[in-house]
């Protein structure tokens, strides 16, 4: 049985759109304010992940991360 009142695990990554494959990963609109990305970032790199590139436009919905798998 599930236990309603508690509340379901959000991943660190804050993205909208995330695909991971065995070693790189392709992230999509950030969920986070830029003054908060540095920490987005930690959380990443503690998940495993590196910021391999980042591409497109500024805007949450139209800019692309990639992401290398460290561990």
């Amino acid at each position: 049985m599930t236990d309603i009142t508690v509340p379901p695990e959000v991943p660190s990554h804050r993205f909208s759109d995330w695909h991971a494959g065995t070693h790189y990963a392709f992230a999509r609109g950030l969920n986070v304010s830029a003054t908060h990305l540095p920490l987005a970032l930690d959380a990443m790199e503690d998940a495993g992940w590196t910021l391999a590139a980042v591409f497109g436009e500024t805007s949450a919905a139209k800019i692309g991360f990639l992401f290398r798998r460290i561990s």
